[in-house]
């Protein structure tokens, strides 16, 4: 299964860009613009949106 999150503006510890992301077999494949990715892939359109990893509460 692959999957690409498009539109999105991708979040880091220190920098937030405009870029999609390309998953395959649960991990991330690649991160950046125009990605040459399968036709079949499950696309989910971000735009508007956020996407970064995820985050958890220690306390």
């Amino acid at each position: 299964m692959s999957l690409l999150i498009c539109g999105g503006t991708v979040v880091n510890a220190d920098a937030s860009v405009r870029a999609d992301v390309y998953i395959a077999d649960g991990l991330i494949k690649a991160v950046g613009l125009d990605l040459d990715v399968p036709s079949d892939a499950e696309v989910i359109d971000a735009g508007g949106q956020y996407v970064m990893p995820g985050g958890i509460d220690p306390h």
